[in-house]
């Protein structure tokens, strides 16, 4: 028993092909099918049905797409057809990531809202993802986290294209003019450089759950600051306009 075993029916078949399939030609369609019929029917695993519908529902949907336009329309174009319909199914994902937003408190017992996308984020993904972020700024009323730092968690941003980076750019552009803070936490190194390069806004990014805590007590400690200098301001403004009211009645009587 040697590989040479396999040269005699090897030698069969490719003399069979060259020599007898010229005759083929006068064998009715219908007795060539059924020959093929009979030669892939065991090929077929009617139990993956059941296998994929406990596992994954939507994955039988190109297959049955697949089986019924090769039926319809030919072999060709139904595995063309169950080809799109399965990108289709990709692209969508893709462009509609799942977004799992928190408002959570760190050990430093400073509030912020945590955005964590559930894969990388590619260019048709960057709308839906600049969407989830502004809206994940205003969750719970505007009363709630009008002033809260939102940080964006990639731990399962692995790829992001130029597209995405500078979608990323305009959301951090957009919550700078509104004075919010925007920071990325467990970024990977390409990533970072991929989102650096890709625009002149800062990006701050953070690498620790320690790093993350000491800038948010900062942040907290920037927005109290900045609430007292505001209510001074507003006091000194009100202060203003009571002593130009008693002037104005002293002037009045005379």
């Amino acid at each position: 028993m040697s590989q040479t075993l396999d040269v005699v029916p090897g030698i069969l078949i490719v003399l069979a092909l060259s020599l007898l399939t010229p005759y083929f030609y006068f064998i009715p369609r219908a007795t060539l099918s059924s020959v093929i019929i009979c030669a892939v029917l065991f090929m077929v695993e009617v139990g993956m049905v059941s296998t994929m519908w406990k596992s994954n529902k939507r994955d039988l949907i190109p297959a049955l797409v697949t089986f019924f336009a090769c039926l319809g329309f030919g072999v060709e174009l139904g595995i063309l057809i169950g080809i799109a319909v399965d990108i289709s199914f990709l692209l969508y994902f893709n462009a509609r990531p799942r977004v799992l937003v928190e408002t959570l408190v760190s050990p430093g017992g400073s509030e912020y809202v945590l955005v964590t996308p559930s894969s990388g984020l590619l260019f048709p993904a960057v709308d839906f993802v600049r969407e989830a972020v502004a809206a994940a700024s205003l969750e719970g009323g505007p009363h709630h986290t009008k002033d809260l730092p939102v940080v964006v968690n990639c731990r399962h941003v692995q790829r992001v294209d130029f597209t995405a980076a500078q979608g990323i750019h305009a959301i951090v552009h957009d919550f700078v003019k509104r004075g919010r803070q925007v920071l990325f936490f467990q970024v990977c190194q390409h990533v970072v450089k991929t989102l650096s390069s890709a625009g002149n806004t800062r990006l701050v990014f953070v690498a620790t759950e320690q790093e993350l805590i000491v800038v948010l007590k900062g942040l907290s400690r920037e927005s109290r600051n900045g609430h007292k200098n505001t209510k001074l301001e507003l006091e000194d403004s009100q202060g203003q306009v009571a002593t130009s009211a008693d002037t104005d009645q002293v002037d009045t009587r005379f």
